[in-house]
């Protein structure tokens, strides 16, 4: 998929279509038996009308908890995933049906405008800032460099961002493991941790950028701290 037709970004304004929020059930379904899911620190997103979220990326049962931690919540995110991901036959249908905003890097105006009447519509939008898997294997506290894609959303729309912090999923799917390890009886355990507050950003792109990874960060040794004293 080498651009994305302007046709291809008009977006539903609900925020949970039906599909969506059944996957979401049926995932903190089928997930239980095997895999506690702590979900801390997010009555934020209640009180909040709408921001661009951000988490840390380190496997990709991410989706997963961040599917659960969401219905929890009866927030349904949009998540702005790279093009390419759309043209797959696995993945394509799905981020169709959940309503995902496809990016073109070479035509970023077009994400922008789609996420824009997302955000205007009271409707949250994700963001992975690392844009891939990342972080130090063995080192949960770990993560990889943040592109400033969130900070020139948020600006650009004139809202906040919310930083979440994930811990455990990567022991849970591994990176390079083609399915996840979920062992049994709850004996796996992943912690998402919200941010206290909404961060504001400003035009200095990469400055907001370092200041929401530091957020993150401080997130992620908190979540670690809780892991670790329960």
């Amino acid at each position: 998929m080498s651009g994305v037709k302007k046709d291809s970004l008009r977006v539903s304004l609900e925020e949970g279509p039906r599909l969506y929020r059944w996957i979401a059930g049926l995932t903190a379904l089928l997930v239980w038996p095997f895999v506690r899911v702590d979900t801390l620190q997010l009555d934020i997103a209640r009180r909040t009308r709408t921001a661009v979220v951000i988490a840390n990326h380190r496997s990709l049962f991410d989706a997963a908890v961040g599917l659960i931690a969401f219905h929890r919540l009866k927030r349904y995110p949009r998540v702005i995933v790279a093009s390419h991901w759309f043209a797959r036959r696995g993945t394509g249908p799905l981020l169709r049906m959940a309503g995902a905003i496809p990016m073109d890097r070479e035509n970023p105006s077009m994400h922008l405008e789609a996420a824009k009447q997302v955000l205007d519509a009271g409707i949250p939008v994700l963001v992975l800032p690392e844009g891939r898997l990342s972080g130090e294997e063995g080192q949960p506290t770990s993560t990889g460099e943040f592109k400033t894609g969130a900070a020139r959303l948020a600006a650009h729309c004139e809202v906040g961002v919310w930083p979440l912090a994930l811990v455990g999923t990567d022991e849970t799917w591994p990176r390079g493991s083609r399915t996840p390890r979920l062992g049994s009886r709850r004996s796996r355990r992943v912690v998402l941790l919200g941010h206290e507050q909404i961060i504001d950003v400003n035009d200095d792109f990469r400055a907001s950028t370092e200041e929401l990874r530091a957020a993150v960060l401080d997130l992620l040794e908190d979540a670690v701290a809780r892991t670790n004293h329960e």
